[in-house]
C-alpha cells in the first residue's frame, strides 16, 4: 500500500496495480531524485515503452541502516503498458 502525495490536504492510500514495471535505483539523496525519474523516462522513450499511472518510491535503505538522507537507497518504479493492453 502506498500513500499518494498531491496538493490536497486529505490523506489517501493507493494500492499498486499488478503488471510489469520499469525500475531504477537511486543512491544520491532526495535532492537529486529527479535525475532517476528523468533516466527512467529517457529509457522508456528510447526503447519504445509506454508508461502509465503513478511513480512509486520504495526506500530500501533509510536512517536505520545508513547515515544521512544523501545515502538512502530508493527504488523508483513506473508501470509499463504491455502489448496486449495497448491494443
Amino acid at each position: 500500500m502506498y500513500s499518494r502525495v498531491d496538493n490536497k490536504k486529505t490523506a489517501s492510500n493507493y494500492i499498486k496495480k499488478e503488471g510489469h514495471y520499469l525500475i531504477g535505483y537511486h543512491t544520491t539523496g532526495y535532492s537529486r531524485i529527479k535525475d532517476t525519474y528523468e533516466r527512467l523516462l529517457c529509457y522508456a522513450t528510447k526503447h519504445g515503452m509506454e508508461i502509465t499511472g503513478y511513480y512509486y518510491e520504495d526506500i530500501l535503505l533509510d536512517e536505520l541502516t545508513v547515515e544521512g538522507y544523501e545515502r538512502y537507497l530508493i527504488k523508483v518504479s513506473i508501470r509499463i503498458i504491455d502489448e496486449h493492453e495497448a491494443s
